[in-house]
């Protein structure tokens, strides 16, 4: 039995092993009483006329329980224990009383409940009277004033309630332009073992007031676990409010809404859904920036999956609650996969999807809402040339239909197919290189040469009769040259593509723990195309070369980590991309770190940052980043961080920032969340 309470088959136990001992007196110092799973440990022990006293420094522990206090007197006739001056834990609680008696349920007098270990800092619960219930895990107390350290913040003449009523607390104060002073507040209490309730609770000088709910919910056990999460605030917002992405001013009435749901049912079915509702485009930049920064497009789906052991099954639903963001509506789609599986007495390997799509993109003019087909069928036939050599040729198709076209043209199907051949090639080897200092022993060189070759003619017929629902978006990473995998089924590229590449990778056995790890990784690809290539996603579409893409990984000790990713022109010899990220650290004392991020004609920046931890509860930490295009360094932030007793952490300092549309130039800020075990 968890809490303060103690189970009396145990002190029935007790009673008949102290029998002997009722009808006299017997002392014993600094005993030590085991019974079962019970243990009581005191300074001194007395047995007289059917009581068992303990005296000094007692210690009860048993049953996931520990229960201290000055003494101990347990009536051998009717099985009640009281206690003075107890100190107990009740999970996740800790319980101080003066006074506590355990019977069928625990009373105490003068108690009160500390959420996190008991100092000047830690909030608590109050209470004249306390009776605790073991059975349903609940309090009932008389005369509750919650505080914080010694310091009441309000009162209750009553209070039922959970004892692992752990709260979620975050604080954060601080001066803009826009919203003047403000503090922002969570507050989310628990309900039952489960659920948590709360509130958004904001107050600015400029702009008003902010309130809504906020629910967290989870639940896990063998087969199943589920989370779900809700937050939502609304203002009536009295400053300047500016312009949303269309230009237009924004309204007064404003509101956020931001829900979060997963479930995992019987190792089969997996149901995940957001929804992000908007009163405009920039009331979470304003209001709650971890959340915009997280979702900056505030995308709104629901998605239900059935994984069997060959197939999945999903439908899908991608929604517009928000009409300045431009997204493509799937209400729903349905989806049918199977995983690549060899084909019985013959050597090949196949897979499949099919869907059917109900689509619709506000932002075509004409036949925004259609009605979509897509399937595929692949085969494969894997060949291994010894142990260092793979061919794989492929073959497959894939057919689409259209309940509408451009121009009222009626219904429309596309069949596109496809042949190539993947080549990988393996080879390894070990260099007896070592380095104390490195803590190298060892070097083991795994390289991967491969190329894949795929051949898709005609891919681009009928697009001028294709409305482009789901069209190509510009993306600096590798391309996807398989057309199974391409995500543009409205404006597939045609094309004859050679793509080479070779993987590169060194590991070692560190001397101090015997343990593998990655002292580098080196890996280029290159795209060759025959003929002209229908889409202009990287280079020029007459050239033969695409750009070539490049990445590094370099970590010679636990100390220094750098990777880079680059993109090159090589028509030109221009350098079209180049990002970098270097980090060096001593353990959990400092982390200092540098990045690049440059994007030809569009991004030049460099940024550092470093982190120093003081001791064990105080750290700083300090960034900045440079844009070399406006010469200017465009943000910078200075803070400190610091634990207030065991309970809160807090956080202060003030971030700058230059060339900011709605954000304020100098915006100091102060932070407390109450920490959870």
């Amino acid at each position: 039995m968890t809490g303060v309470s103690i189970k009396f088959t145990w002190w029935l136990i007790i009673s008949f092993a102290l029998g002997p001992f009722a009808y006299g007196a017997v002392n014993l110092e600094r005993s030590n009483l085991m019974l079962g799973r019970i243990t009581l440990e005191s300074d001194r022990l007395t047995y007289k006329d059917g009581l068992a006293v303990a005296n000094g420094n007692v210690i009860v522990r048993g049953n996931n329980m520990i229960v201290m206090g000055d003494s101990f007197t347990y009536d051998l006739a009717n099985g009640s224990l009281e206690a003075k001056n107890v100190k107990s834990n009740v999970r996740p609680m800790i319980l101080v009383a003066d006074e506590v008696v355990i019977a069928e349920t625990v009373m105490a007098k003068n108690a009160r409940m500390y959420f996190m270990e008991p100092d000047s800092f830690s909030p608590n619960i109050g209470a004249r009277e306390m009776e605790f219930s073991a059975d349903n895990n609940r309090c009932s107390l008389k005369h509750v004033t919650f505080r914080i350290g010694q310091v009441p913040v309000f009162y209750l003449p009553g209070l039922s309630m959970r004892v692992d009523m752990l709260p979620v607390i975050s604080t954060e104060y601080g001066v803009n332009n826009r919203h003047g002073a403000f503090v922002q507040n969570k507050f989310l209490f628990n309900v039952n073992n489960n659920v948590k309730l709360g509130a958004l609770f904001d107050v600015y000088t400029k702009s008003g007031i902010l309130v809504g709910p906020a629910i967290r919910y989870h639940k896990h056990d063998e087969t199943s676990s589920i989370f779900g999460s809700l937050e939502a605030g609304f203002i009536s917002d009295n400053a300047k409010r500016g312009l949303d992405v269309f230009g237009q001013p924004i309204k007064r009435h404003r509101f956020f809404s931001e829900l979060r749901y997963k479930q995992h049912m019987v190792d089969h079915i997996d149901v995940t859904g957001q929804l992000s509702w908007l009163s405009d485009s920039e009331v979470e930049r304003d209001f709650r920036k971890a959340i915009y920064n997280g979702n900056r497009y505030a995308n709104t789906f629901a998605e239900v999956v059935y994984r069997d052991d060959w197939y999945l099954l999903s439908i899908f639903g991608q929604f517009r609650p928000n009409g300045f963001y431009n997204t493509v509506e799937r209400m729903p789609q349905l989806r049918f996969d199977t995983i690549t599986m060899q084909l019985p007495w013959i050597g090949l390997y196949h897979n499949f999807f099919a869907e059917i799509s109900q689509l619709r993109n506000r932002s075509i003019d004409e036949c925004n809402h259609i009605m979509r087909f897509d399937s595929y069928y692949g085969l494969a036939r894997p060949t291994h040339m010894g142990d260092a050599l793979t061919i794989t040729p492929v073959a497959g198709g894939r057919f689409t239909c259209y309940d509408k076209t451009l121009g009222s043209q009626g219904s429309y199907q596309r069949f596109i197919g496809q042949l190539g051949a993947d080549v990988e090639m393996f080879g390894h080897g070990f260099i007896g290189y070592n380095n104390e200092f490195f803590d190298i022993c060892g070097l083991k060189h795994l390289i991967k040469p491969l190329a894949q070759y795929r051949y898709t003619p005609k891919a681009s017929i009928g697009s001028s009769k294709i409305p482009p629902v789901d069209r190509h978006y510009f993306d600096t990473n590798i391309p996807t040259i398989d057309l199974r995998d391409m995500r543009d089924v409205d404006q597939p590229r045609a094309g004859n593509l050679l793509r080479i590449g070779i993987e590169n990778s060194l590991f070692t056995q560190g001397k101090s723990n015997y343990l593998a790890r990655k002292v580098a990784e080196f890996s280029v690809y290159q795209d060759l195309r025959f003929g002209h290539y229908d889409f202009n996603f990287d280079t020029n579409a007459n050239h033969c070369l695409s750009d070539s893409y490049l990445k590094l990984e370099l970590s010679p000790f636990s100390l220094v980590k750098f990777r880079a990713y680059s993109r090159i022109d090589p028509n030109k010899i221009t350098l079209k991309e180049l990002t970098t990220a270097t980090e060096l650290m001593n353990g959990d004392l400092w982390r200092i770190g540098f990045f690049t991020k440059a994007l030809q004609h569009e991004l030049d920046q460099y940024g550092v940052g470093l982190a120093w931890n003081f001791n064990a509860i105080t750290g700083a930490r300090i960034s900045a980043r440079f844009d070399a295009r406006t010469k200017k360094l465009i943000e910078h932030d200075y803070f400190v961080s610091t634990m207030i007793g065991n309970s809160w952490k807090c956080e202060f300092g003030i971030t700058v920032k230059n060339g900011s549309v709605r954000e304020a130039k100098f915006q100091p800020a102060f932070r407390v969340d109450l920490v959870s075990w």
